[in-house]
């Protein structure tokens, strides 16, 4: 049989196969022809009128894709061609930049977060970032999220340039960025001191540490646990955990950080179609003592974030501030073809929180909360993504404080800025001051964001002090500055 029979005859078979649990009836042979019929006609004329010839196997590749598509931007296909970088990328044996991929809801690709002190990151990519094109050749709208990753994949060393656009500036800009193998630390201070090591205190006369998470990874709640137990040492009396802008990771490195919160109970489950499937509890084992605990939360948090985030509110261990997180809640298995070296990525499951809702964000939900938003002139001026009280997906704050785009790009680039290890001999000369950051009473220390503010006046009336210290500054109006 020529080859190019064989694989349309492997795409019948596999679509027979799944459709075998049908009624043992003329029904099942019915429901097949009537299902896919039109696939095999459109072949035919394909094969019989097209101006030229075609790869078949090409087309069945297309075919199998575009069934996909109609699913989530998370299942895929991955082609034989694809299938080796795939594997190294499983095993983490590859070169990438350090970017979290998302869909906005006009399907533009967007960066969900930059892993902080990746390549991205260093390079001047912004959460929010729309990628228009991967060495200058634009996207299709039809792109899957898979392929791009592998677009922008590569062997550590390579240059790869992404054209970008941010909402708050007017034209694209192309950033080359040059690939490296992605293995970073994901446990940082407030700021760092001059010896490079973190000061993790925020408020040092309240005794109000402050620790980001960027990222979930193997080695996080070991290093978290390590940060933690410093500050203790040094009389810590309430932690902020700063979970914005962190994309996610490990689903195994989440259980294990809610499960150091967590003396009991359940921290995530997984349902298809309400089905539960799988269900991680915390146990009392390693469990940290109960101090004031307030996690800061954005629209950029995602997946394992929202993990973490919604267990510790669901349970009442901490307060979380912000905004509704990105709501990215899905589960993926992969299942590989070893006949033709293919595999198909495959979306299984939801993610749900102790209380019961799903994390992952829909299309009806989406399409709800942009309503609300467009009822809400003033939401929809502070925040380019929504972030409505009776939105479904995501987690929503305890304490919501909102926003703009220019604010969080003045904080992403605040916090960058803050973890430049710069001694105090490092001030400006006259003919740089105008590019290099005016030097600070307290080397590295940023300034405040409103999220933030808000986030040390609840934990200072958790522990019962003043609070007037900590007022976040006012939302600004358009054409004001933005603060810091």
């Amino acid at each position: 049989m020529p080859k190019r029979n064989l694989a349309w005859v492997v795409v019948i078979v596999m679509v027979a196969a799944g459709l075998w649990q049908l009624p043992k009836t003329a029904a099942r042979l019915d429901s097949l022809d009537k299902t896919f019929g039109p696939m095999m006609a459109v072949r035919a004329k394909i094969a019989k009128h097209y101006v030229d010839s075609v790869d078949d196997e090409a087309l069945v590749a297309g075919a199998i894709r575009g069934m996909l598509s109609e699913l989530d931007p998370y299942s895929n296909y991955i082609s034989a061609k694809d299938y080796a970088a795939f594997q190294q990328a499983s095993d983490g044996e590859y070169g990438g930049v350090g970017i979290e991929l998302g869909r906005d809801p006009d399907g533009q690709f967007i960066v969900v977060s930059p892993i902080e002190d990746s390549p991205a990151f260093h390079a001047g990519v912004l959460a929010g970032d729309r990628i228009l094109a991967v060495d200058n050749e634009p996207l299709k709208s039809n792109t899957l999220i898979e392929d791009v990753v592998n677009l922008i994949m590569g062997e550590a060393g390579t240059t790869v340039t992404l054209t970008v656009q941010h909402p708050t500036q007017p034209r694209p800009r192309e950033i080359p960025i040059l690939r490296d193998r992605i293995a970073l630390a994901s446990v940082k201070g407030w700021y760092r001191q001059v010896d490079g090591a973190w000061d993790y205190f925020l408020d040092l006369e309240s005794r109000i540490a402050y620790i980001r998470l960027t990222s979930f990874v193997e080695a996080s709640r070991g290093d978290l646990e390590r940060a933690i137990a410093q500050v203790r040492e040094q009389r810590m009396a309430g932690l902020i955990l700063d979970l914005r802008n962190n994309g996610g990771g490990l689903l195994s490195s989440a259980v294990s950080i809610a499960d150091l919160f967590l003396p009991e109970g359940t921290i995530v489950t997984t349902k298809r179609m309400d089905v539960q499937l799988n269900e991680w509890k915390a146990t009392r084992e390693g469990t940290l003592p109960a101090f004031p605990l307030v996690v800061l939360i954005n629209r950029n948090s995602a997946s394992a974030s929202e993990i973490v985030a919604g267990a510790l509110r669901d349970h009442q261990r901490a307060t979380i501030v912000g905004e509704r997180s990105y709501g990215k809640g899905s589960v993926q298995n992969v299942y590989t073809m070893p006949e033709d070296n293919t595999a198909l990525k495959l979306t299984v499951a939801y993610y749900h929180l102790p209380n019961g809702e799903c994390i992952h964000r829909t299309q009806a939900s989406e399409k709800d909360a942009l309503h609300g938003a467009a009822q809400d002139p003033r939401r929809r001026r502070l925040s380019s993504t929504p972030s409505e009280k009776n939105a479904s997906w995501g987690v929503a704050p305890d304490v919501e404080v909102l926003m703009t785009d220019e604010e969080l790009v003045a904080t992403y680039v605040t916090r960058r800025e803050a973890d430049v290890i710069r001694p105090p001999s490092t001030a400006p000369s006259d003919d740089d001051a105008t590019t290099r950051p005016a030097p600070t009473t307290q080397v590295g220390s940023p300034p405040m964001d409103r999220q933030l503010a808000k986030a040390i006046e609840v934990l200072r009336e958790k522990l019962d002090l003043p609070t007037s210290e900590a007022a976040p500054p006012p939302t600004p109006k358009p054409g004001e500055p933005v603060p810091g």
